[in-house]
């Protein structure tokens, strides 16, 4: 297969932050795509068996156009895509999402290390089971990520950890940094809470809610997140999974 002309599938859900970082992805490289859009609640026969064994999207397809061809590449999990989309940009002449310097490499990796680590946990246990004491931890690792937003930034000088446009690691966080942000005044227990503070720009996280602003006022964001639609489907999804606790 010639890889730098081969046409790229991507099986995602639009309310899946994990396939959001990958739609993000393909739209700041520049990257011709299709979408196949998949429900997830109801994915069709086929999905597990021919596209991907772990029932998750996203799934890039290398060549192709749909689930009946065969013996083509189907690539799933958000993280190792983003590194993938950001290859074939370089191979195709488009934009790359990561350096070519392995030190900053590792340190754009470590950045989304530390938010999956600090951040998500936290994030799933106050939206998904309404554990409104763990609100502080969450902001707690919003401000040890300011940190290494700060120190990146006074390097690079620019409004993203890679400077004057998203790069890999802020396209690693930025579907559920946008998520909270849409989340903040409109879901329990976020509403009755300061999270919204850290998205003031004239206080103490003033660093964090540039960079958030800077990311979901990007046109690759207003193409890949429906404000409307991310909103009540999480919150069916919150009544569900609480309501079976």
């Amino acid at each position: 297969m010639a890889l730098k002309e081969a046409n790229l599938v991507l099986w995602s859900a639009r309310g899946c932050p994990w396939a959001q970082r990958v739609t993000l992805a393909l739209h700041e490289t520049g990257l011709e795509h299709s979408i196949k859009e998949i429900d997830l609640q109801g994915k069709p026969a086929f999905y597990n068996d021919k596209i991907n064994p772990a029932s998750k999207v996203p799934v890039l397809q290398i060549g192709g156009k749909d689930e009946t061809d065969i013996d083509v590449p189907r690539i799933p999990e958000s993280g190792v895509l983003l590194e993938l989309v950001s290859d074939l940009a370089k191979l195709r002449g488009g934009r790359p999402l990561k350096s070519e310097d392995p030190l900053e490499t590792a340190e754009a990796r470590y950045f989304v290390e530390r938010y999956l680590q600090l951040v998500q946990p936290s994030m799933g246990a106050t939206l998904y089971q309404n554990q409104a004491d763990k609100v502080p931890d969450l902001i707690n690792g919003i401000k040890e990520l300011q940190k290494l937003l700060a120190s990146r930034m006074e390097r690079n000088g620019g409004p993203f950890w890679h400077g004057s446009a998203p790069g890999h690691a802020d396209l690693a966080v930025a579907p559920f940094i946008g998520r909270l942000r849409l989340f903040q005044d409109q879901l329990e227990p976020y509403r009755s809470s300061d999270l919204g503070k850290v998205f003031r720009k004239d206080g103490q996280y003033r660093v964090f809610a540039d960079w958030a602003e800077a990311l979901v006022t990007r046109p690759s964001w207003s193409k890949t997140f429906d404000d409307q639609y991310i909103l009540e489907s999480t919150a069916a999804r919150i009544e569900t999974m609480r309501a079976s606790k």
